[in-house]
């Protein structure tokens, strides 16, 4: 007769996976003031809109530039409330940040991307010239 014994190696790969694919395993750092905001990007007939959602910012929170064949949008905002009540005050602050970064095609014409921001929506008009081209530029918010 055999004996069968318990294999103690398949809890640990099964915890490791259960960490990995957890879906709110960077709950921790987002909450501390860091979220990733949602995109969305189409073509267009001209080149790409990118569409990202980012409410609560002013534009000049924002600082967009490319280098080579990245686009990186980043975004800080610090704000501080105060409250007086009775003989009691209370001050919060909040720090809100975010930078994404994206692979640009080459054929993207960087001296003529634009930008706009509105009801806490970016949005970025990217045209395509169709030859491959590389430059370095931050872009300006309108």
């Amino acid at each position: 007769m055999t004996t069968l014994t318990k294999s103690t190696l398949y809890p640990v790969v099964q915890s490791l996976m259960d960490e990995l694919l957890n879906p709110h395993m960077f709950t921790g750092a987002l909450g501390a003031g860091m979220s990733v905001p949602a995109v969305n990007i189409s073509n267009t007939k001209t080149g790409f809109r990118l569409e990202l959602a980012a409410p609560g910012f002013d534009k000049k929170d924002f600082k967009i530039e490319t280098q080579d064949d990245l686009l990186i949008i980043s975004a800080e905002k610090e704000s501080e409330k105060v409250e007086d009540e009775d003989k009691y005050t209370r001050k919060e602050f909040s720090m809100s940040s975010f930078k994404r970064t994206f692979n640009l095609p080459g054929d993207i014409l960087l001296e003529e991307v634009k930008a706009s921001y509105k009801d806490g929506l970016l949005v970025l008009e990217l045209r395509s010239s169709g030859k491959k081209l590389q430059h370095k530029r931050q872009i300006a918010i309108e």
